[in-house]
């Protein structure tokens, strides 16, 4: 069962193309272990594999068409996302705040959650 975690763009394709569609594959398995002393190292190698694969195959529901830190290519909001980003970016601190309370109106939170937020706070 698809439980939709993951990429955005993947679960849209899924839902209207159906999981059947889809072919989900372990293309290498990393040979590496990855200790909190050579994390970075580590992550980096696996980042150059994954690049690699990226750039064989081309995966059509990939956003990012590298992985490797630092590399140009980027992911580009449309034109639509980024001018709806810019009006809730606008909106005054009274406003927003509305907007949160009416996200969160009836949601029940437990008494340690509130007493965390509390203390955060």
């Amino acid at each position: 069962m698809f439980h939709g975690t993951g990429s955005r763009i993947t679960k849209k394709a899924i839902q209207k193309y159906g999981i059947e569609n889809f072919k989900f594959a372990i293309l290498e398995y990393y040979p590496g272990i990855i200790l909190k002393e050579n994390l970075k190292r580590q992550h980096l190698l696996l980042l150059e594999r994954e690049d690699f694969y990226i750039k064989k195959y081309e995966p059509q529901y990939n956003i990012l068409m590298s992985s490797i830190p630092g590399t140009s290519n980027v992911y580009k909001h449309s034109i639509e996302t980024r001018e709806k980003k810019k009006r809730n970016f606008l909106i005054s601190g009274e406003e927003r705040k509305n907007r949160i309370a009416l996200l969160n109106k009836g949601k029940v939170i437990r008494e340690n959650v509130r007493l965390n937020l509390s203390i955060a706070a």
